[in-house]
């Protein structure tokens, strides 16, 4: 059994990675069972024509609302439920463990906090899980810098400010910054959760 998004080709995207046996132009290939088609390229030559090209493969056209098969990016398979965590004054997204009850803000601890654990099998994380979580969260503070960023510079052209010196001490790990950043980590759980609830699963082996 294999989970993916079922995606018109219209809706692809570069870096979608598409399981080649749901093409009906590759699933013959003595490959397409072994490996992903990797997105490098689309163009919409026509109405009715989308060409995509995969990593070291030819390009292919397709009817834009042909269906193939997606493998969901791995923060969308994460084994455990994602949430919001204000631990120790610095918030962020961690994950609930069910079989204790808490809330697991450091992988690398047993649900006590005390004792140091593997996560592969404390928790049933892979390394791909790990650097998902990670990356959530990096992009998660990218996006409230950003948010900063973008706001704090249209004041400043209002008000003829040519210097952000100010601007940085006064979002500096402060309450402004940390209500952007609960906004910013509702927003992405808000995504992720929507995003699975298009994963299906399908009677195929997994590569």
């Amino acid at each position: 059994m294999t989970k993916v998004f079922k995606r018109r080709v219209s809706d692809l995207a570069i870096n979608d990675m598409v399981d080649l046996t749901s093409c009906p132009f590759r699933r013959n290939h003595a490959m397409a069972g072994m490996v992903y088609g990797v997105v490098t390229h689309k163009e919409i030559e026509d109405a009715n024509t989308v060409v995509i090209g995969y990593e070291g493969m030819v390009h292919i056209s397709y009817p834009p609302d042909m269906v193939l098969h997606v493998k969901p990016a791995p923060i969308y398979l994460f084994p455990h439920e994602l949430v919001e965590s204000d631990h120790e004054g610095e918030r962020n997204i961690r994950f609930f463990h069910k079989g204790s009850g808490v809330v697991i803000n450091d992988p690398l601890m047993d649900p006590t906090g005390r004792v140091e654990v593997d996560p592969a099998s404390e928790y049933r994380l892979t390394d791909a899980d790990l650097k998902a979580l990670q990356e959530l969260n990096e992009a998660v503070d990218e996006a409230v810098n950003d948010a900063i960023n973008a706001m704090a510079k249209s004041v400043q052209d209002h008000l003829l400010i040519t210097t952000g010196d100010f601007a940085g001490r006064h979002f500096s790990c402060g309450r402004g910054h940390r209500k952007l950043k609960k906004v910013a980590i509702r927003y992405a759980l808000a995504e992720i959760a929507a995003m699975k609830a298009e994963i299906v699963t399908i009677e195929e082996p997994a590569k």
